[in-house]
């Protein structure tokens, strides 16, 4: 019968590997550097990690590559016209093409289902602005690339603060070729500044895959359905990671 060491010693060799790889699976040097910024307290937090996260009393941004989700917010404390705040996230994740015999040639779209909205005042005398702006990326490579941004209107009246808020939403969308194996990489933006308040949240899917192939990442997304994913709201994105 082994001795009670022996076990033990059996069980270290067996179970310390395994949690060396659990932890390992939430930073990965090889997928890419990452990024979030809380303007009032974290400043800018470099992560190779497949999530992470920062927050303040007045700003937050998080990114989840494993589900495809990035989030950010601020809201300035003060509307004086020397103060403003900001927040933004930045990511970049290595993914390929799978399901599918390998070498064989396919076009498909990734796509980012974004949210924007901004808010802010707007005083006379003239010159006074308290604009905000929120803009969002989403590019693979180098080059091939789709962003949008948007910025609190600029109409008030002579006397008086006005208030002023935009939102939009829309999908930022780049055609991808590649062959089935071959990694491709993504990158993705959002960020929002200004003296009001901004936030933006955006959504990773592909779409027009051939049947049977499904899209794996470097960071652990994976995209069995090629169905369009289910929109997400804003408030539904702060319930999940608050």
């Amino acid at each position: 019968m082994p001795s009670l060491r022996f076990v033990l010693t059996l069980l270290a060799v067996i179970v310390l590997p395994t949690a060396a790889l659990v932890n390992d699976a939430l930073a990965n040097p090889l997928c890419g550097l990452n990024s979030v910024f809380c303007f009032y307290s974290a400043g800018t937090i470099t992560s190779t990690d497949s999530l992470k996260s920062c927050s303040d009393l007045y700003s937050a941004s998080s990114y989840d590559l494993i589900h495809g989700i990035l989030t950010t917010r601020f809201q300035n404390p003060t509307v004086a016209p020397n103060s403003q705040g900001s927040a933004s996230v930045a990511t970049v994740d290595q993914y390929r093409v799978e399901g599918v015999s390998p070498g064989t040639p396919v076009v498909f779209a990734a796509e980012l289902d974004v949210s924007l909205n901004v808010y802010g005042y707007e005083c006379p005398p003239p010159g006074y602005l308290t604009a905000t702006s929120a803009s969002a990326t989403l590019k693979e490579g180098d080059s091939n690339q789709s962003s949008v941004s948007i910025v609190t209107p600029v109409t008030c009246l002579t006397w008086g603060c006005c208030a002023q808020a935009k939102s939009l939403r829309t999908v930022l969308k780049v055609t991808v070729s590649r062959s089935a194996g071959e990694p491709f990489t993504l990158h993705f933006g959002l960020a929002t500044s200004g003296h009001g308040s901004g936030q933006g949240s955006g959504q990773l899917r592909f779409s027009a895959l051939p049947p049977g192939a499904y899209v794996v990442s470097c960071q652990g997304y994976r995209q069995d359905s090629v169905t369009e994913a289910k929109r997400m709201s804003w408030g539904g994105l702060k319930i999940l990671y608050r």
